[in-house]
């Protein structure tokens, strides 16, 4: 018999919530190994002996509650995912969390979503079997969590009777979120010639359509040490990321990808955020080396990281809880060829579409021979898009993003 693959600890402070998770889940016991500890302090003494891949806690329990315990195993134990279970009257405590916690579970949780956060974990350890990876993502505290109004988000997003003003009316309600929306819609990439001070105008502006990824990707750009490192400019990298989701959304031959295509070219490059949020220095010689290896980013990210920005973007995502997906396609954007063929069609347009996004806009691709990029070492593999039969939708996309950029340069 196979030994179990994932580790999975469950923290409160009531030994028949306890109990009931147990019952609920015997069914997984032979593929997972479940520790159950009653209170904070058992359930780091229970880390001690044998660390967790996934901790699950209350928020409320007395002496040493849900954040308290996450930071202590933050600190101690970074590759492990940190969930929390909590109520809706716990809004002050969830902000408390928020720096230290991956994802949060509205309490009760049935065992059905448990389940799916518990697998999609699993899933992401599987494709992410990377030590260096998990320690550098999982002491992070710079990048916030997704925040806690996502979930609603996500509801508004799917509604299609859904309107400006009832993603106003959620994320209106939350300081953070308002505070990011209003930055972002500011900013100079969409060229406002007036201020928008409100929250309302600001979703009315940014539309219902890319609102919930904006919220997603928007607290990346909140640090001031962002502006500060040299050779990097986050406005660019919204820029890019931005046209990319554009870009992706026209690609896709699946109306039904439309969105999740839309969405992972908006993050697809969130993990350079990450990796420069871990290390500044690291991350400005990781730009001098990728200009010596003509822009080759993920394989001097490698060097000096161990790992690269889609792998760090797509398991940080993952740890928040987005649709895995979306996760896929952020981790294999560079390295599409390596996905099942399922797969493809989301992974292709973000490979595409971030590619041609960067050749036509880089002035350092345009510099270079056409080669560069199109051999399959640059940012376009075309020996993927010809086995994947995929040359004439490449040409075409080539045209949409020439379109693309004729309008974003006339304004």
């Amino acid at each position: 018999m196979n030994a179990p693959s994932l580790h999975v600890l469950f923290v409160d402070d009531e030994q028949a919530i306890l109990d009931g998770l147990r019952n609920s889940l015997r069914k997984e016991r032979k593929r997972w190994e479940m520790t159950f500890a009653l209170g904070g302090q058992q359930a780091l003494d229970a880390m001690k002996q044998s660390p967790a891949d996934v901790v699950i806690t209350d928020m409320r329990m007395p002496g040493m509650d849900g954040a308290e315990l996450l930071r202590h195993i933050q600190r101690n134990f970074p590759a492990t995912a940190r969930i929390v279970l909590s109520g809706q009257a716990e809004r002050e405590a969830i902000m408390r969390a928020l720096p230290v916690t991956h994802q949060f579970l509205h309490k009760p949780c049935d065992g059905e979503t448990l389940r799916a956060v518990i697998e999609q974990t699993h899933a992401l350890h599987k494709l992410m079997q990377n030590p260096a990876l998990t320690a550098l993502v999982g002491k992070l505290e710079r990048i916030p969590a997704v925040p806690t109004t996502y979930t609603e988000l996500s509801r508004l997003a799917q509604d299609p009777k859904s309107d400006a003003g009832s993603f106003a009316k959620v994320i209106e309600v939350d300081a953070a979120v308002c505070a990011k929306v209003l930055q972002l819609v500011n900013s100079a990439y969409f060229g406002l010639g007036q201020k928008i001070v409100s929250i309302r105008p600001a979703v009315a502006y940014l539309g219902v359509e890319i609102i919930k990824s904006l919220v997603l990707g928007s607290t990346s750009f909140s640090d001031k040490a962002i502006s500060e490192v040299k050779g990097f400019s986050p406005q660019r990298l919204q820029h890019h990321s931005m046209l990319t989701a554009v870009l992706a959304k026209k690609i896709v031959g699946n109306p039904a990808l439309a969105d999740a295509a839309f969405t992972a070219g908006l993050l697809h490059d969130i993990g350079a955020l990450v990796l420069l949020h871990a290390a500044p220095p690291d991350y400005v010689r990781a730009i001098d080396r990728s200009k010596k290896l003509n822009g080759d980013s993920a394989t001097a990210e490698r060097e000096i990281f161990g790992v690269t920005h889609a792998e760090v973007g797509a398991y940080l995502l993952g740890l928040w809880g987005i649709p895995f997906p979306i996760v896929e396609a952020v981790a294999f954007h560079h390295r599409p060829n390596e996905v099942q063929p399922e797969s493809r069609p989301l992974v292709a347009a973000i490979h595409m579409a971030s590619g041609l996004i960067e050749e036509m806009t880089d002035a350092d691709a345009q510099a270079r021979p056409k080669g560069a990029d199109l051999d399959g070492r640059g940012r376009i593999d075309v020996s993927f898009l010809r086995d994947a039969g995929l040359e004439d939708a490449f040409r075409k996309s080539r045209g949409e993003a020439a379109k693309l950029l004729g309008k974003v340069d006339s304004h």
